[in-house]
C-alpha cells in the first residue's frame, strides 16, 4: 500500500495572508504590521531584514 502525502497543518492552525505584494504566516502578525504602519510615531519598518 502507498500512502500519499498531505499537507501538514501549521502548528498554530495560522494560515498566511497576501497584502500589497508582502507575505505575512498569520493573519496577527499582518495585522501587528497595520497597526505599526498606521502609527504616525513609527517612521520606518524593517521587513525581515538580511544580516551578512
Amino acid at each position: 500500500m502507498q500512502r500519499t502525502k498531505r499537507k501538514r497543518k501549521n502548528k498554530y492552525n495560522a494560515r498566511k495572508v497576501e497584502f500589497q505584494g508582502l507575505e505575512f504566516d498569520s493573519k496577527a502578525e499582518w495585522e501587528l504590521y497595520m497597526l505599526l504602519k498606521n502609527d504616525k510615531t513609527v517612521k520606518d519598518i524593517e521587513l525581515q531584514p538580511e544580516f551578512i
